[in-house]
């Protein structure tokens, strides 16, 4: 499920290359705290989803 969020993110993301200030700058809002946070949700998501597979 978080990878159907994260993926468009990390393509709507690439725009901070042409941002200069604000919300889409490079290292800011954007890509700090909701890329960020989203990534970090979907290796833990990865993570847990492998140790299901390797239990079971």
């Amino acid at each position: 499920m978080i990878s159907v969020v994260f993926l468009p993110e990390q393509v709507v993301e690439t725009v901070t290359v042409f941002g200069t200030s604000g919300f889409i700058a490079p290292g800011r809002t954007m890509s700090v705290y909701l890329g960020g946070v989203l990534g970090f949700l979907f290796v833990g998501g990865v993570v847990r989803w492998v140790m299901g597979r390797m239990a079971g």
